[in-house]
């Protein structure tokens, strides 16, 4: 039986092999006309620029079931994840399902069933399958800070349409966010200028790629939090317990520049939200290359940005960190409905069962919809997206709707935060439905390892084969981290 996955990016990649798994045959529609998604970067397209470095430590950005080059770096750039993406296609022999230049225009239910209409070489096709699976993503549509950009008379680049930084020469750069892109195309401009400034509506908690020694998220994704699961939802007690352990491992924010001070006494009362940068943005911070100004922008004007409080910053370029919706436009008037679906929505675009399905969209899940900084999360929701399809997902209709409405409860609840969800939590909750037992005594006495990163090969450590690969990764991880030995 068919499955048709919409999407061409690592969440229809990993879908497309677990699809496979459970005896289906996808048929995938991709938009662009090369697998990849974000990843290649081509012009026209939103995507990553050439000298991006993962956010994710590799191995923590894994499939479960295909061990990173070792030889690659922490962190690697677009180029190097393609040819990781690449393996693992040839690896499942994935190639010979995907259609690239077909571009999905209406998906729609037929009957017991779903029709699908999408256009490839201006020809226009359609075709009625059992099971649907959209993995379209989030970083489909650009979010712009203001709603009038075409006044500004200079350069606006967005972090999806950014390539290089010939762009910021001898200009004025006014750099809107203050996340992981916004950092990196600061700091981009720094070297050719005439001068920078970040604008910030609020101070984050300030992570280093590396924390105590390794990267940050091989220390925050440890095996210990599967002992301690929590809350799921993002709630302001969970964060402020969360940021208080933080900043005894990383300092407080205004450690890094006073703007960014925060005081305990915000806690429980505001989401604290926290981002990674590099050292050498710090640098450039700490240096005063990077300019900081705090302050929310409303609209822009013909020569720069506007402030809420009035304020006028000059700019030749406007460089925008602000983050990606998904573009579900093509989706019938009846499914939208049926997921609320809200394209202005920033925090929940959609509200389902921890945006993966909807009990009354039996036989359609969507992966990728939400995208969190936990290891293995893609992976999971394609695990349990699959099995929701094919009717052995052991989820209570009682548990279904309960996860609905956390949904409806965090789009009017949590508007503060990054996301509905704590990554964390999201992870172990899907371990739980998913039934899956790992089992930290054979991590130690297998792997010789202590208290390790919950790399994605962990996760489905029975499979035929698997433990070849855990150990591959264990020798290696005590090798460059051997604060994670179990004699250490």
């Amino acid at each position: 039986m068919e499955v048709c996955i919409v999407g061409g990016g690592l969440s229809a990649v990993v879908s497309a092999k677990i699809c496979k798994d459970h005896g289906l045959v996808p048929f995938i529609l991709n938009k662009s006309s090369a697998l990849g998604g974000i990843w290649k970067g081509f012009e026209g397209e939103v995507g990553v620029w050439p000298s991006l470095r993962c956010f994710n430590e590799k191995h923590m950005f894994s499939f479960s079931d295909y061990l990173w080059n070792l030889d690659d770096p922490d962190h690697p750039n677009p180029a190097q994840i393609l040819n990781y993406m690449n393996g693992y296609i040839e690896k499942n022999q994935l190639s010979e399902y995907f259609h690239n230049s077909c571009e999905v225009t209406r998906l729609e239910r037929f009957d017991e069933d779903y029709k699908v209409t999408w256009v490839h070489n201006s020809q226009t096709y359609e075709k009625v399958f059992r099971y649907i699976l959209i993995s379209s993503g989030r970083y489909t549509t650009i979010n712009y800070p203001f709603p009038n950009p075409e006044v500004f008379l200079g350069q606006i680049v967005h972090g999806g349409n950014y390539r290089n930084a010939s762009i910021f020469k001898d200009k004025k750069v006014v750099s809107i966010g203050l996340n992981l892109t916004a950092s990196e195309l600061a700091y981009d401009a720094v070297a050719s200028a005439q001068s920078v400034t970040q604008v910030f509506k609020r101070p984050y908690t300030c992570m280093k790629r590396y924390m105590q020694g390794a990267p940050f998220d091989m220390v925050l994704f440890r095996t210990s939090m599967l002992n301690n699961p929590g809350p799921v939802l993002t709630d302001l007690k969970t964060n402020a317990a969360f940021t208080r352990v933080f900043w005894e491992m990383v300092g407080k924010p205004g450690s890094f520049h006073p703007l960014w001070e925060l005081d305990e006494s915000v806690l429980g009362k505001q989401i604290i939200c926290a981002r990674a940068a590099d050292d050498e943005y710090y640098n450039a911070i700490a240096e005063g290359k990077i300019a900081l100004h705090k302050g929310q922008v409303v609209e822009a004007y013909e020569h720069g940005v506007v402030l809420a409080d009035g304020t006028k910053l000059e700019a030749d370029v406007i460089a925008l960190g602000t983050g990606f919706q998904p573009d579900y436009s093509y989706l019938s008037d009846e499914i939208k409905s049926i997921i609320q679906y809200d394209a202005k929505d920033r925090l929940l675009a959609t509200i389902m069962c921890r945006s993966i399905f909807h009990p009354d969209l039996p036989r359609l899940c969507f992966v990728g919809n939400y995208v969190g900084a936990a290891p293995g999360h893609l992976e999971l929701q394609a695990e349990i997206g699959v099995k929701y399809l094919v009717g052995t997902l052991e989820v209570s209709n009682e548990e279904m709707w309960r996860c609905v409405r956390d949904e409806e409860y965090a789009r009017q609840n949590t508007r503060d935060a990054l996301g509905p969800y704590d990554f964390k939590n999201y992870f172990l909750d899907n371990i739980r439905m998913l039934k899956i037992n790992i089992s930290i005594e054979r991590i130690e006495n297998e792997l010789g390892l202590k208290n390790p990163p919950l790399a994605p090969y962990l996760i489905f450590m029975d499979r035929p084969g698997q433990m070849e690969i855990c150990r591959a990764w264990a020798e290696d991880l005590k090798k460059k981290y051997p604060m994670f030995k179990k004699d250490n």
